[in-house]
């Protein structure tokens, strides 16, 4: 009983443990191409089998289960059942391993709830603009697959970002049996029969089936009304204005490619729908690996160019674009310092743009 009341839990639900589950798509196997390899085999050296998709990805099957009298917390999104986390709420069991908030005692206000209630909310992730696009919003797909014809209280968080907020009315326009409701990161429900929608994505993946990034890019450039580009341009998303993995000699680069006549984006100056609208110009999109990659979920037929310190290279978009049919492109630079910045060799990297813009 103290563990509950503190929302302390050791305990967990794996997922072959639930019962009643509707598969919704059955697995698949995936491979990958050389250019694909050159950045899986990296982040194989660095990450391990954590990280080991060389020789291909198998999808999971994605599902909805009815859960009955759980407990979902507000603060992280973690569903609960007999005081033992639903590995599945969490995503993973790699992020349930690493990521402390799951473990960390908190006293959430306890609330019970009637009815039917269904929810995306992941760990503080929620205000994370990678996790939010691609871990969160393509369950809302396996959520309009729900058998039910009744109403499904959406939970939602109540300090949720505005374009989240506009985001979301596009999908429960589609889906009119969402009725959005708000909780508190200090609260715990308490709920009689929750959907829970499983997740597409992992720890060190972006991919998903086409199906869900068809729904997902498709509702909500309609929502914005975002039409593809006929005169299209590469477009080159810098990371001046971010905290850690800067490009040391990003003028440098930013010059070579505006000499190439790539247009250089600042994507935290740009609203969502403005960040949308360019990657819809764009043939070609180049950046380093960050955040502004999700945006990679709404194009159409671009190739991708990701740039990677040699002692971080991440295969999350690498993954992603696979998924999406973008041709990718990896280009790896020099090691990160302990600030975790670095610096590309200007040279080398002129003959690879060049080779692919041209």
């Amino acid at each position: 009983m103290l563990k509950a009341s503190l929302s302390y839990y050791t305990g967990s639900i794996k997922t072959w443990q639930l019962e009643k589950k509707i598969v919704l798509d059955k697995s698949f196997f995936r491979t990958f191409n050389k250019n694909e390899k050159l950045c899986l085999l990296k982040a194989q050296e660095i990450f391990g089998a954590q990280a080991d998709f060389v020789d291909g990805f198998k999808q999971k099957e994605s599902f909805v289960v009815l859960l009955k009298n759980s407990t979902f917390l507000g603060n992280t999104g973690v569903v609960v059942q007999n005081s033992k986390i639903i590995v599945e709420s969490v995503l993973d069991i790699y992020r349930m391993a690493y990521s402390k908030v799951y473990r960390k005692p908190s006293f959430l206000k306890s609330k019970d709830k009637k009815g039917l209630y269904t929810s995306i909310i992941h760990l503080n992730y929620s205000n994370n603009f990678y996790h939010w696009n691609i871990d969160c919003l393509p369950r809302l797909f396996n959520i309009k697959r729900i058998p039910e014809n009744e109403d499904i209280n959406f939970i939602i968080r109540e300090d949720m970002p505005e374009y989240q907020r506009e985001v979301l009315s596009f999908f429960m326009e589609k889906d009119p049996r969402l009725k959005p409701v708000y909780i508190s990161e200090s609260e715990k429900w308490n709920i009689e029969k929750f959907w829970l929608p499983s997740f597409l994505t992992s720890s060190q993946s972006g991919f998903m089936p086409m199906a869900n990034i068809e729904y997902v890019r498709d509702t909500v450039l309609e929502g914005y009304d975002i039409k593809e580009g006929e005169g299209k341009r590469p477009i080159y998303i810098s990371r001046k204005s971010a905290r850690k993995r800067k490009l040391l000699n990003e003028d440098k680069i930013e010059e070579l490619l505006e000499e190439l006549g790539v247009k250089i984006i600042q994507m935290e100056d740009l609203s969502f729908k403005q960040q949308l609208h360019e990657v819809n110009q764009a043939d070609i999109i180049i950046s380093p690996h960050g955040a502004g990659l999700s945006n990679i979920l709404y194009a159409k037929d671009v190739k991708v160019i990701e740039i990677h310190p040699s002692n971080y290279v991440q295969t999350h978009y690498c993954m992603l674009s696979n998924a999406c049919d973008h041709d990718y492109f990896c280009y790896i630079g020099e090691e990160m310092d302990s600030d975790k910045n670095y610096q590309i060799n200007i040279e080398k990297f002129e003959k690879f743009i060049t080779g692919i813009i041209q």
